[in-house]
């Protein structure tokens, strides 16, 4: 990740971040599995959009775990509380297309994530780099567990970057389903 390269203070626990999730070099941030405070997506998105803010704001807020609700997805569902509405719509459409045709991953897809419209409508979208395959082995998600082998698509920054600039994505989160 280049992280030695950049001056970028880590160790076996994570990348090393302050209250405001900034790392010892001014201006990168590091959020979700890679700094070690939480280890579930929706935590990673509610860190990124924090993050977004801070990095372009006067004033900084500090990350606060315990305002992000605690909850486990499973696939099949086990229990739910209310209605659950499909995805579907034009969003929906544009969202699956963007990513289908630059083949890219996130993981409100892979682990199947029944309130991915939820944050799309937001503008956040929760990027998973380096592939569909995690090499964690959570109990409690969906994501396709295994070894990727190695498969990397060095085109897939600029696809990122790409796709987040054909959605008008507001916050670009990016979680490494490799340990």
């Amino acid at each position: 990740m280049g992280l030695k390269e950049a001056g970028v203070l880590y160790d076996k626990k994570g990348i090393s971040v302050d209250a405001y999730l900034r790392t010892n070099q001014p201006h990168i941030y590091a959020v979700g599995d890679v700094n070690g405070l939480s280890l579930l997506a929706h935590a990673a998105s509610a860190q990124g959009e924090l993050a977004g803010a801070n990095a372009v704001s006067q004033t900084s807020r500090a990350y606060d775990g315990n305002l992000v609700p605690r909850c486990l997805y499973t696939w099949p569902e086990v229990a739910s509380v209310g209605l659950q509405k499909l995805p579907s719509g034009p969003l929906f459409d544009r969202v699956t297309s963007t990513l289908s045709s630059l083949s890219l991953n996130t993981v409100c897809v892979e682990a199947k994530y029944p309130n991915r419209l939820d944050c799309w409508q937001r503008g956040t979208l929760t990027f998973q780099i380096l592939g569909a395959v995690c090499t964690r082995a959570c109990g409690f998600c969906a994501e396709t567990r295994g070894n990727p082998k190695g498969v990397i698509d060095i085109q897939e920054p600029e696809k990122v970057a790409q796709a987040a600039k054909t959605l008008g994505l507001r916050h670009v989160v990016m979680y490494l389903a490799v340990l």
